[in-house]
């Protein structure tokens, strides 16, 4: 039985909700394990713990993995450790973040109030939340972790318990032997190269927004900040090169590229169902019937192009006859079959260039 694999991208609530979960798994008729790929800086504290509650809801028929591929911070810790499994790359990027929950409010001094005990209730969920499932903390513990931005590496979660399953980036070499060919250098020098980019990524992440298809392939608006929403004309790129083709998302949007720019966002259809030929029958008898008028106006314009045709080829024919006829007049070689054939030769050179050039 195959594995299952989605993907938690984005803010929780907005780029990534429970009902994307849900379809994303939905995709697939059967599975053993289910993995799952969070890349994600936290939202919404309500859908954070529904999609957790979901995934552990799983557990009774299917093993939960989950992998962290980029930031898991805030509200993303918690759908993380719904895994029985987790996995990270040890590195000293400190990718993993934990704080207690905040709100932006406005409205009366009594809605301040509310604000508050929902706030107040939500910080008591959380702390519950990290000490049943934390290493060796109690509640006065994480209170202190908790009451500014906790930063920390693969490795600090891991100590936490956090993390469970650290992996190795890529495997240490003790020496550089000079000697070895200039590939073999050129091979290590941009992988080398590849992995301080990736380091200098996570640093100074760029102000763009990227997203996956229901597949998991990402696609990256260069130009889009994060939080915002895409748009049509928004330039794009998969792996490197311009976006092009259709793909679909994870609600069931499918977005349309061309040349790099995002041409058209066709919503989810809604289950309806399809017209039977019957019922075009139906329809077609319930309609206006043709008059034998109108039918006869069709024939005869019929007729004519017929006749147009008819005329065109023995216009083509007489226009032979006469060059032939000319031929022998003045004893020329000329001969209209041999320039048809070598027109047709140059046509099908020029086509095959034309080939080439757009291959």
């Amino acid at each position: 039985m195959e594995d299952a694999t989605i993907y938690i991208n984005g803010v929780v609530g907005e780029d990534i909700t429970l009902l994307d979960v849900i379809r994303q798994i939905n995709s697939y008729s059967s599975f053993g394990t289910l993995n799952v790929h969070i890349n994600s800086v936290g939202g919404d504290f309500n859908q954070g713990f529904a999609i957790y509650d979901y995934l552990v809801g799983l557990k009774s028929k299917h093993k939960v993995t989950t992998r962290a591929t980029g930031d898991v911070m805030s509200i993303a810790t918690v759908i993380y450790m719904a895994g029985e499994e987790r996995y990270a790359e040890n590195s000293a990027i400190k990718n993993f973040m934990l704080h207690l929950p905040w709100a932006e409010a406005r409205g009366t001094a009594q809605d301040f109030k509310d604000y508050s005990s929902l706030l107040d209730k939500a910080e008591k969920d959380l702390k519950d939340f990290y000490v049943k499932n934390l290493k060796n903390v109690d509640e006065k513990t994480i209170t202190n972790l908790l009451e500014t931005d906790l930063f920390l590496n693969a490795d600090e979660a891991f100590d936490l318990g956090i993390v469970t399953n650290l992996e190795i980036p890529f495997k240490a070499v003790a020496k550089f032997n000079i000697n070895n060919n200039k590939e073999e250098k050129d091979n290590f020098m941009s992988k080398f190269e590849e992995k301080v980019n990736a380091i200098f990524n996570k640093l100074f992440p760029k102000a763009e927004k990227e997203i996956q298809d229901a597949t998991g392939v990402t696609i990256l608006f260069p130009d889009v900040e994060v939080g915002e929403e895409v748009e049509k004309g928004d330039k794009a790129t998969i792996d490197g090169a311009p976006a092009n083709g259709e793909y679909v998302m994870p609600d069931g949007s499918t977005y349309v590229f061309s040349d790099g720019e995002l041409e058209s966002i066709t919503e989810a259809e809604t289950t309806e169902e399809e017209t039977t030929e019957e019922e075009v029958v139906a329809e077609a008898e319930e309609g206006e019937i043709i008059s034998m008028e109108e039918i006869e106006k069709i024939l005869q314009m019929l007729n004519k192009n017929i006749t147009s045709i008819a005329d065109l080829t023995e216009a083509n024919n007489q226009l032979k006859m006469e060059i032939k006829n000319l031929k022998k007049s003045v004893g020329s070689d000329f001969n209209i079959d041999d320039e048809v054939e070598e027109k047709k030769g140059k046509k099908k050179k020029i086509s095959r260039a034309a080939q080439i050039m757009r291959s």
